[in-house]
């Protein structure tokens, strides 16, 4: 059930340990800001307040997909704890190693990040744990690997997922700054290192540039599994519908009709479903 409601609603729990980190290296600015926060604290309940209610009184509803894809399922059929080891495990992979394999998330199997941000957030990850006693810095590293637990408790073949791990973004990019501005400081002791790091910077930016436009336009686009993916059946019968319902009957299997593709890229032409015991020729 915990494994469930931190699948749900991981980031007022992150925010929550980012205020307790905060208040044991720093109290002094809990202190300062405490009447905003106290402010933060009852709007935050008055929006969640309805959202709340909901999932208390219809428990089943909110937790039925949750319940359905958790890990322990898995763990008790086995009686084992391998397939929450090797969630563990293809989590950590997925940013640097092997990433989601599946087309609509990212080219099958790559890495999450490109060969640049990857090794900056390393460096960034490494200064975050070395700086555990600034909570600006210190609680970066925590915050990704809270992110990156939905993922964890879901079954082992729909990971490592890229939609389940999105709340990793912004500990990931805040870590890549801190990755670039622990090298501005060593070069920054002199004008010519400062030069010096403004060229890099110039050069990782267009390096990052140019690999994510490749592994975008031509990696990505040209790759037939992104393609397949996608579900291309639906476009052509969508075209098919657009091309022929003004002048046919055209009639669509029940797997396509009432999609929302086939209604939008068939342009509001009319179609029927097709039903064999009544539409046969």
């Amino acid at each position: 059930r915990w494994s469930s409601v931190f699948g749900l609603f991981p980031h007022p729990l992150v925010m929550l340990f980012m205020l307790l980190y905060a208040a044991v290296t720093r109290w002094s600015s809990i202190r300062r800001n405490l009447a905003g926060l106290v402010v933060y604290a009852v709007s935050f309940l008055i929006v969640v307040f309805p959202l709340a209610q909901f999932s208390l009184t219809h428990q089943d509803a909110v937790m039925a997909r949750t319940r359905a894809v958790n890990v322990f399922k898995e763990v008790d059929a086995q009686d084992s704890y391998e397939p929450l080891r090797s969630n563990i495990e293809e989590s950590i992979r997925m940013m640097n190693v092997s990433g989601d394999a599946n087309g609509r998330h990212n080219i099958p199997g790559e890495p999450m990040l490109d060969e640049i941000t990857a090794a900056l957030f390393v460096l960034g990850f490494a200064v975050s744990l070395w700086s555990y006693r600034d909570w600006r810095r210190g609680s970066l590293a925590v915050w990704y690997v809270a992110a990156l637990i939905p993922g964890v408790l879901t079954i082992t073949q729909e990971n490592p997922s890229a939609i389940r791990g999105v709340g990793a973004i912004t500990p990931i990019y805040l870590m890549v700054a801190i990755g670039l501005a622990t090298i501005e400081r060593s070069f920054a002791l002199s004008r010519s290192g400062a030069q010096a790091f403004g060229v890099l910077v110039l050069l990782i930016a267009g390096a990052g540039t140019a690999i994510n436009y490749h592994d975008f336009f031509d990696r990505q686009y040209g790759d037939k599994v992104v393609y397949d993916s996608f579900f291309p059946a639906f476009r052509e019968v969508a075209e098919l519908v657009a091309d022929e319902g003004e002048q046919s009957k055209v009639f669509v299997s029940r797997d396509f009709a009432g999609e929302p593709v086939v209604s939008f890229l068939g342009r509001g032409k009319d179609y029927q479903g097709y039903t064999p015991a009544t539409n046969i020729a």
